[in-house]
């Protein structure tokens, strides 16, 4: 193309951006991508206008046309990554960043922006390596020190955090960030008293920071100073009332404690206080009234929300949740498009348009929305629960693939752990160590169980000897499930079976008599399981009422429910069962004197970098 061309092409372009026509600007530059000048730099510029603008989508669209015309531009490929995440793009930025992180050599000046958009993606250990380029080109920077002990705390890399840690403290025993996260590390790993030691020293010699008195609040609660751990909530809340993981922790506490009547006193108190709250304040406040069934305070805050936030997708999702949950379901599904429409990429909110597509009736729907989310969520458990159900209304064969409780509900005796003469014997002692981390009175907020309590930190990340030897135990029975999972790329279980896997989670249940767990799935695991401690002996084998079993298959009302439950397992004391996470899956209700208890956990593969 001749220079004369390309002379008035670029002055429409000017022309163009004068106008905002970010679309049009956009194409004029592919038109003439061949002989266009500094093409990539052209197109960061038009991306960061458009941006700027609040035209993500465009932003997008540019920086695709850059990446495709110029593959091997790191930076194209980094923005591409920052603006996809930020509009809930997750696994669309994820495969950006990986194309940046193998171009990007050792560039210092971006390495910075690219470990904070992995950690933002969720790719912890590739983060870790771009803060381990960075400290090796600044070794004294204290700061570069700290920043890659936090990415290794949360890529579970402990031990190597700890070694960072204590060697900055070595260097400035005052640093407030190395103690805070010393702080964090100890509850990652369930010390919860040395966390509690640290985040009382940072409080000390810094008392305004209202995240150390919220951590601190949790370190207490999960080392059974419920009173303690409630003062350093309110103390957090006093430092900043809008701080909305305050209200919903201390919440919980005041739930799991008994004190029913006062659990929403923090947001009350800051809902009746001027200037108005934050949207997340409202988010979160409508969900504990709606998980409360206290439906007509939930609209009203939320009418009242929406008042403030009149474009807010998020808020739309709450009421449409909240509706469902009243068993408006016509109402709902309005407020269902509304929040899509709002927020078109968020695969959480067409999850649930999906539900209650289901919950209506209306399952070809609810297959076709199901199908086309797959691309970006191709491992979310949730969307493979609902699909089940989907498939089987429409009397799909595909259910029957997807669910093969034969084939992939598995039941073991765990190996004996070294140390102990008999199961028994194990089992005996794991349930006394069990029964000391019982701390609260009844269910979490908004978990599965009723009647009976669950543990608060990552059990098997406790040091205690004989919890180390569930574990490993546990292991190997893991490693024989995953090691007898067919090959098929088409199946989501067998598709991402992997020769290393970690657990996502792990806690403790404790049922009281009559309790139960309610029907549900694992949204963000792989692997799902239940280990059985402790089993009255009104569980058993030949029971025609299945009092405290393990049933498959059947979710809550309103979706879709047949009855019996397609498949059941009958507890046994030492008995381990591992299932898919889609899995829908709860307990029937049993009368003891004696508790129910198990230990449950979620695995999920490791994938190589």
């Amino acid at each position: 193309m001749g220079e004369e061309p390309l002379t008035g092409a670029k002055a429409r372009l000017a022309v163009l951006l004068e106008q905002d026509d970010i679309a049009a600007a956009r194409r004029l530059i592919e038109a003439h991508a061949a002989a266009w000048p500094n093409l990539p730099e052209e197109l960061l510029r038009l991306a960061h206008h458009a941006f700027a603008q609040g035209l993500a989508e465009e932003a997008v669209e540019c920086l695709r046309v850059g990446v495709r015309h110029c593959p091997r531009d790191f930076n194209l490929w980094l923005y591409l990554a920052e603006t996809l995440l930020a509009t809930g793009r997750n696994s669309e930025a994820v495969s950006a960043l990986r194309k940046a992180l193998r171009l990007s050599g050792n560039r210092s000046p971006e390495d910075g922006r690219l470990a904070q958009a992995l950690e933002r993606a969720g790719l912890f250990p590739e983060a870790v390596l771009i803060r381990r380029r960075l400290v090796k080109r600044n070794p004294r920077s204290i700061q570069l020190w700290i920043d890659l002990a936090r990415a290794l705390i949360r890529a579970e890399g402990f031990k190597e955090a700890h070694t960072v840690l204590k060697q900055v403290l070595r260097l400035d025993p005052s640093n407030l960030q190395a103690q805070y996260y010393m702080g964090v590390l100890m509850r990652e790993t369930a010390r919860p008293e040395e966390a509690v030691k640290w985040f009382e020293a940072c409080a000390q010699s810094s008392p305004r920071h209202v995240e150390i008195w919220y951590n601190l609040g949790n370190a207490l609660a999960e080392s059974g100073r419920m009173t303690e751990a409630e003062a350093a909530y309110e103390e957090a809340l006093r430092r900043n009332f809008d701080y909305v993981p305050a209200h919903d922790s201390l919440a919980r506490l005041r739930w799991q404690m008994g004190a029913k009547k006062r659990f929403l006193a923090s947001y009350e108190a800051r809902h009746r206080r001027p200037p108005p709250p934050p949207e997340a304040f409202y988010l979160s406040y409508a969900q504990k009234l709606t998980l409360t069934k206290r439906f007509d305070e939930g609209r009203t805050l939320l009418e009242e929300a929406l008042r403030r936030y009149p474009a807010s997708g998020y808020l739309a999702a709450a009421r449409a949740r909240l509706e469902d949950e009243a068993g408006a379901h016509d109402e709902a599904a309005e407020w269902h498009a509304r929040a899509v429409a709002q927020l078109p990429h968020d695969v959480e909110l067409a999850l649930f348009q999906a539900w209650n597509l289901l919950v209506r009736g209306e399952a070809e729907k609810a297959q076709d929305l199901l199908l086309g989310l797959r691309k970006n969520a191709p491992n979310h458990q949730f969307l493979y629960a609902l699909l089940a159900l989907a498939w089987r209304e429409l009397d799909d064969p595909r259910a029957a693939t997807l669910l093969d409780y034969q084939r992939f509900v598995k039941r073991y005796t765990i190996p004996l752990p070294d140390g102990y003469q008999s199961l028994s014997a194990f089992l005996e002692e794991l349930a006394v160590c069990l029964d000391r981390l019982h701390q609260t009175r009844r269910h979490p907020l908004d978990q599965t169980l009723r009647g009976g309590s669950q543990t608060l930190d990552f059990l098997f990340r406790r040091p205690d000897p004989v919890i180390q030897a569930l574990r490993q135990t546990i292991s190997r029975c893991v490693a024989r499930y995953i090691a007898a999972l067919p090959k098929d790329p088409d199946h989501p279980l067998c598709a991402r079976k992997s020769g290393k896997f970690r657990f996502a989670g792990s806690w403790s249940v404790r049922l009281q008599n009559a309790g139960y767990h309610v029907s549900h799935i694992h949204p963000a695991g792989w692997i799902s399981s239940a280990f059985y401690v402790r089993v009255p002996p009104t569980i058993r084998r030949n029971d025609p009422e299945r009092q405290g079993w393990l049933e498959f298959g059947e979710p809550e009302p309103p979706l879709p429910r047949r009855v019996p439950a397609a498949h059941a397992e009958c507890p046994e004391e030492g008995v381990l069962v591992l299932f898919p996470s889609y899995l829908w899956h709860g307990t029937r209700p049993f009368h003891s004197t004696q508790t129910r208890m198990t230990v449950a956990f979620d695995v999920i593969p490791i994938r190589s970098m």
